[in-house]
């Protein structure tokens, strides 16, 4: 989309209330992007998924494209000038008094990404007309990482063992010309909360654990809810609001990679190559499979007594950052500290 397109449509929107989600991905992002974010009357919410019908396809285009240019362009490829464009036609002419606009993207704290105090400075220079607050939700490590690991595993991204995954991520890559580790940085929660409470101002980051939302969800959702300026709807609605996918137990994992299988083979003959897709295709068939399955499954192994000391003694100190910076008791949700 270039400037000529839509520039007629560009509004000044000062002031205008924006919550941005940053992640952390396997922490709840698809069930608040799914099921909670968009059922709030209250809440404009944006995207992820970007596309708004009402909205128009190329102004929802602008806005996913400006997205992913924060977090996937390193900085010869940004143009800070254009992303400054894209947010004014995507995100300003939905913003208003009466609603605040969330937008949620886990990559930005993905740790595979480009630098990641360049995406939050970008960010923030970005939305910088705006009222920005940020939202990090955050999982116990080991918990995080064996999901993680499920869905690398589910979509054939990877084909080792629990074990032999975390040996991968921590080994050294000549090629690359560093250690493959980033799924084990970007669950450094407290460097994370740090970074966006530096750039944002420590008043405007909220860090949510899924083990609250677990846990007490009432609770979870009436923080949310005191920080965002919104009424309590979701805490009153808590009990209803559906889990979004949420990782499979061990049959599971087997029949989808199963599944995955058989329709990457079947792209790779249509149009040459496989591309993984964003959880299972809810078809009939695959829907009764999983729902049978999800009653009789039992749940992957924790990781073995030397690995899950390994991990605890990596987070501890970030977990004592974490736990300094906001002021969660992090300990009773089984974080190492």
């Amino acid at each position: 989309m270039t400037a000529s397109a839509l520039g007629q449509e560009q509004t000044n929107h000062n002031g205008g209330r924006i919550l941005i989600h940053v992640g952390v991905p396997k922490t709840g992002t698809s069930t608040l992007q799914s099921s909670v974010f968009p059922s709030h009357p209250e809440v404009q919410y944006l995207g992820k998924p970007y596309y708004d019908a009402e909205f128009g396809y190329e102004r929802s285009l602008a806005l996913a494209d400006l997205m992913s240019s924060l977090w996937q362009q390193d900085a010869l490829q940004f143009n800070e000038a254009l992303a400054g464009y894209r947010s004014q036609v995507s995100v300003a002419p939905r913003l208003g008094a009466d609603k605040i606009a969330v937008i949620s993207e886990e990559g930005l704290t993905s740790a595979g990404a480009t630098d990641r105090i360049l995406i939050a400075q970008r960010a923030r220079a970005v939305f910088d007309d705006f009222s920005t607050k940020i939202l990090i939700t955050v999982r116990e490590q080991k918990s995080a990482l064996v999901s993680l690991h499920r869905w690398f595993f589910t979509r054939r991204l990877t084909s080792l063992s629990f074990l032999d995954w975390i040996r991968w991520c921590n080994a050294y890559s000549p090629y690359l010309g560093s250690s493959n580790d980033h799924p084990l940085r970007q669950y450094q929660f407290g460097q994370i909360c740090h970074l966006y409470q530096q750039t944002f101002g420590r008043e405007n980051v909220l860090v949510l654990p899924i083990e609250q939302l677990q846990q007490d969800p009432t609770a979870y959702f009436l923080t949310l809810e005191g920080f965002m300026g919104v009424s309590p709807r979701w805490s009153e609605a808590s009990a209803d609001l559906p889990v979004a996918n949420p990782s499979a137990g061990v049959a599971g994992t087997t029949y989808q990679r199963i599944v995955k299988g058989v329709k990457h083979a079947h792209s790779g003959v249509r149009v040459g190559r496989a591309v993984p897709s964003e959880g299972l295709e809810g078809g009939p068939i695959s829907a009764r499979v999983m729902a049978y399955l999800d009653r009789v499954d039992r749940a992957p192994r924790r990781p073995n007594p030397t690995v899950a000391r390994w991990l605890d003694a990596y987070y501890h100190s970030d977990n004592a950052l974490l736990a300094e910076a906001t002021g969660l008791d992090l300990a009773k949700y089984g974080y190492s500290l």
